[in-house]
């Protein structure tokens, strides 16, 4: 963000909070700005937004076809949305309100990049991974397909046949996106492919344990690398009860709907 240096614009202060999530393995402390927050005249900022297209594949193309990879492996980018700035002219609709202790003024600010919080977001960021992409695909035809295939927003989930393929396509989506800053981080591999990724730069620290193996969570679901299987979380504990009346219908409806299965391989057990 930078300092506010003219008062007479148009422009929008954008509420904001911290959410703290402490399973998080690299930012247990998250910024959320509100572009829903309404004005004076009933309208919000993203009420003013066109969200844009959904340039991506969709969520369920992108697990399934994840799954028929013989080396698989998954990443995220780093702070994506802060990756990517806004044009100078549009920066005085995300202004906020901020002063670094209680003993100092509160002072204007605005946002310099794309912003969490608001509704064309998700689009921006997309569109400039499909535009890296495009631009690079004479230089890195594997990675710029990847870029556009495998990734659901930051998520990267993808694969090959080969371990060695599986290791050039690393190198080059690395360092196709270097070129325009963004850093992947978080790997996690179901074969030896992560000895060639710096240690800083793995899932070093797994907060979710399975069956005493080690789960990692990518696009919200489970999977563990060394078994090279997707898991389930246990959601029905708190229904394991002595007294069966506690086991009301709508503590089962509202564990079976907390089941988070996309490809719908849970789905007869959930019916049942």
């Amino acid at each position: 963000m930078e300092p506010v240096k003219s008062q007479e614009t148009t422009c929008y202060f954008l509420p904001h909070h911290p959410v703290f999530k402490e399973t998080s393995t690299t930012t247990k402390t998250r910024v959320v700005f509100d572009g829903g927050a309404k004005t004076s005249n009933g309208l919000s900022l993203n009420d003013m937004f066109q969200v844009g297209l959904t340039v991506q594949q969709d969520l369920y193309s992108i697990v399934l076809r994840f799954r028929i990879y013989q080396v698989c492996f998954t990443a995220d980018i780093v702070k994506m949305y802060s990756q990517i700035v806004v044009h100078p002219e549009d920066r005085d609709l995300q202004r906020i309100l901020w002063r670094y202790s209680p003993e100092e003024p509160v002072q204007e600010y605005r946002l310099t990049t794309v912003t969490y919080g608001t509704s064309s977001a998700p689009f921006l960021a997309t569109c400039c991974l499909r535009k890296l992409a495009g631009d690079n695909q004479g230089q890195y035809p594997r990675a710029a397909q990847v870029l556009s295939n495998d990734f659901y927003v930051d998520d990267l989930l993808s694969g090959n046949s080969t371990l060695e393929d599986a290791i050039k396509v690393q190198q080059e989506i690395s360092s196709l996106l270097q070129t325009a800053g963004p850093t992947l981080r978080k790997w996690e591999c179901n074969s030896t492919f992560l000895n060639t990724i710096p240690r800083k730069l793995q899932d070093t620290q797994q907060t979710l344990s399975l069956d005493n193996e080690d789960g990692v969570t990518t696009l919200g679901l489970l999977w563990n690398p060394k078994l090279d299987q997707r898991q389930v979380r246990n959601t029905i504990t708190h229904l394991q009860t002595t007294d069966p009346t506690e086991s009301t219908k709508r503590k089962v409806l509202v564990t079976t709907a907390s089941i988070f299965d996309p490809l719908g391989l849970l789905s007869l057990a959930v019916i049942a």
